[in-house]
């Protein structure tokens, strides 16, 4: 199913019944349930997952706001939205970054920009897909105020995905990170904080 391959898994149960009710005889019917089924596992055991955090919706004024839970500690923010064709392809990459900084200090924060009315897509996103870490939703409106810290701290603004790390003090010290797929180049700079 073409939904679940490209990660629009709100669209597979829908493309689904939509099959069984116009096409009850299809042969391709029993295929596209496995794949349902499948979905619904991925989401169903990842719905426990302790190490996926999503924090309330909520009008956050500043960066500095957004990371001060974490002070004491290296963070790496990463700018996503569930619609970003390239955010979704850099999320292939954590698993291995995560990996690599097991033992440090470091909190894997991420910022979605999704409209209100697609939270539920948002968070069947981050459940299928098991991306652990601390995760929040801004709209478009909400999320101005952080693009803001962002082109005061020299970075480039409203650009999906942008990654920034902060230092142990919750101060920006890259405003234009690398990504997860650079692996090497990003791991000095994670490293160069410690």
């Amino acid at each position: 199913m073409d939904a679940y391959n490209d990660g629009f898994i709100h669209s597979a149960q829908y493309l689904y019944d939509t099959l069984k009710t116009y096409f009850p005889n299809s042969n391709y019917l029993n295929t596209a349930k496995i794949e349902i089924q499948k979905i619904d596992g991925f989401l169903s055991s990842n719905r426990n997952n302790h190490a996926i955090r999503f924090y309330p919706t909520k009008k956050v004024t500043s960066l500095e706001e957004l990371v001060a839970p974490y002070k004491g500690k290296v963070v790496y923010l990463d700018f996503w939205g569930t619609w970003c064709g390239p955010c979704r392809i850099e999320m292939t990459y954590v698993s291995e970054l995560k990996k690599h900084f097991a033992n440090k200090d470091v909190v894997f924060l991420y910022l979605d920009m999704d409209d209100d009315e697609k939270e539920n897509i948002w968070i069947n996103y981050v459940n299928f897909y098991g991306i652990e870490g601390e995760h929040y939703r801004l709209n478009r409106t909400q999320i101005q105020s952080c693009w803001e810290d962002v082109k005061k701290a020299g970075g480039e603004t409203n650009n999906y995905p942008t990654y920034i790390l902060f230092n142990q003090s919750g101060k920006i010290v890259n405003a234009a990170a690398e990504r997860p797929s650079s692996r090497e180049k990003l791991y000095r700079q994670i490293e160069e904080l410690f």
